[in-house]
């Protein structure tokens, strides 16, 4: 059966009196006696135990990461430090080495290919063909 009180509970290590999945959730229980956590919005928890006392526990993952919108971010950690991150192509690294390209970053390649190739222009046509010129 899969009930948790069909499920044989080997207690030699744990102490507890349960020999059954179900008797040592329960028991487990009982010595907990009320326990609860509470949100307080803030970004802290107060955690009550079975003897009532109160431990407030803050949260650390009060970081943020905001989209500046123009392919930057803005990382704001715990200790209210900031970092702006940049996904622009001018920021990324390229390796040139098999390209033969002078450029370093992916901007300054996609531009060098772009001089290097001149006016170019592909047109859909609308009827499954292209112009390239």
């Amino acid at each position: 059966s899969t009930t948790a009180a069909s499920n044989p509970y080997d207690n030699t290590i744990s102490g507890l009196a349960a020999t059954n999945v179900q008797a040592a959730i329960d028991e487990i229980n009982a010595a907990a006696g009320t326990v609860s956590l509470t949100d307080n919005g803030d970004g802290t928890y107060d955690f009550t135990d079975a003897g009532g006392n109160v431990t407030t526990i803050a949260d650390t993952s009060l970081s943020t990461l905001v989209d500046n919108g123009d392919g930057t971010y803005t990382y704001t950690d715990e200790g209210g430090a900031t970092q702006v991150i940049s996904t622009t192509a001018a920021s990324n690294p390229y390796d040139n080495t098999a390209s033969g390209l002078a450029a370093t970053d992916v901007q300054a390649a996609i531009d060098e290919i772009n001089a290097a190739a001149g006016t170019v222009s592909l047109v859909d046509n609308g009827d499954g063909t292209y112009d390239f010129t």
